[in-house]
């Protein structure tokens, strides 16, 4: 039962997390740059939710394409996430990667989106 709901809500928790974590990327340097306090704050005790984020993704992703007939749908989710993945695990290094991890979760949102419509559509024969 709880497997079967989990299945079912994966696409809105996809794509809640991916617009909460892009919102998140794109807010808190803004924050962080205008209060010297807040960056202090911010750069070491907030790090922990970009992982949450990243375990979320992986989770949904997981449940999303389980049972998706699609191959091309399951091959998208697992090559977004892991842009995705690679943006965010090595933005420290290369300060580009940070919009390969914006790209990665502008299609982790939008694969979501269109999985979650096309599982609302009945079946065609």
């Amino acid at each position: 039962m709880e497997e079967r709901f989990l299945s079912r809500q994966s696409d809105k928790v996809g794509v809640f997390s991916s617009l909460l974590c892009l919102a998140h990327c794109l807010a808190l340097p803004l924050l962080m740059s205008s209060h010297s306090l807040t960056a202090s704050v911010f750069s070491h005790h907030w790090h922990f939710v970009e992982y949450i984020f990243l375990a979320v993704s992986f989770v949904a992703v997981y449940y999303s394409t389980r049972n998706q007939p699609l191959n091309w749908v399951k091959v998208s989710f697992y090559l977004v996430l892991a842009a995705f993945t690679v943006g965010f695990v090595f933005e420290a290094h290369w300060a580009w990667l940070r919009y390969l991890g914006y790209l990665g979760s502008l299609g982790l949102i939008s694969l979501h989106l269109y999985n979650y419509y096309q599982n609302r559509l009945p079946c065609r024969v």
